[in-house]
């Protein structure tokens, strides 16, 4: 009992668990915790992501584009820090892959594929708080395709799930949550943009508000061309991306004081590499026999 405590407990608003028992494991078998293994698994998270993205998309010249934008958006000196000690940022790498697998999962449209979905979820729910956008994401989704079925069974399993992480839920008193007022909300709004615009930005966090409102055009103008129904992982990937930024914007914004730290970065810069890889469909549907043009 004892243990699943330890493994179950709050810390700082998240329950790591996946972390937790990912440096008991590695205690149990080898006596110790080697932190350069552990550096390079939380790398390939990263690298699960990644190839997560790029099988979840149908023909080759499509798998190609999606590898080449997704790797220059993640793989850049912005992340280096996240990249040298990923142990700091391991829960954020597991979490965008385990939200995006259960987008893969749900958009396959069976039954296995929303079980399994439903595990990812409870993986991503128990990495980091924020995990637990994925539970009205794929409400979203499954709305969206009229599955009204899985709908019913999502939901009753999303409750289960919030529910149970909820459960002895406390807040960090050290951390000033910000209160949800009209003095504070264009404070607020502009931290949120400024963590989906910083991945442009290169360290230049007074601009980066300017790129976060134009993803948001962007992906209004995806929304608006039916790329909800064309491309599903890539635009509610990108969905669960900005939601993820809008509960951390909303539980450090006062404790970081503008600054965006460098594994919040990881989500902004999924969000861009997915709506810039929608962005290039949709130009290659005005080019198509120059498929690798735009790319370049």
């Amino acid at each position: 009992r004892e243990v699943l405590q330890r493994f179950f407990a709050i810390n700082n608003e998240h329950r790591m668990v996946t972390s937790r028992l990912m440096y008991a494991a590695s205690y149990w078998l080898t006596g110790t915790i080697n932190f350069h293994v552990i550096g390079a698994i939380g790398n390939l998270f990263l690298v699960g992501l990644g190839a997560t993205l790029v099988l979840a998309v149908t023909g080759w010249e499509r798998r190609l584009r999606m590898a080449v934008v997704f790797s220059f958006l993640m793989f850049q000196l912005e992340h280096f820090e996240s990249f040298v000690w990923s142990g700091a940022a391991i829960d954020h790498f597991q979490v965008v892959m385990h939200a995006l697998l259960a987008v893969v999962m749900l958009s396959r449209r069976t039954i296995a594929g929303c079980c399994a979905a439903g595990a990812f979820g409870l993986l991503a729910t128990f990495t980091l708080a924020h995990g637990n956008v994925v539970w009205p994401l794929g409400a979203l989704l499954l709305a969206h395709q009229r599955r009204w079925r899985e709908l019913a069974g999502w939901c009753a399993f999303s409750v289960a799930a919030v529910a149970t992480f909820l459960h002895g839920f406390e807040l960090n008193p050290a951390h000033q949550v910000v209160e949800l007022s009209a003095a504070n909300f264009l404070r607020l709004a502009r931290y949120w943009l400024a963590l989906l615009g910083a991945p442009l930005t290169l360290g230049q966090a007074a601009y980066a508000p300017l790129p976060g409102a134009l993803l948001l055009v962007a992906l209004g103008f995806l929304a608006r061309r039916g790329f909800a129904t064309r491309q599903p992982v890539a635009f509610f990937g990108t969905l669960f991306a900005i939601g993820a930024l809008t509960l951390i914007a909303l539980g450090r914004a006062e404790l970081a004081g503008g600054d965006v730290n460098s594994r919040y970065l990881i989500h902004g810069a999924l969000a861009w590499a997915l709506v810039v890889f929608m962005l290039l469909e949709r130009v290659v549907e005005t080019q198509p026999g120059r498929p690798f043009r735009p790319l370049a």
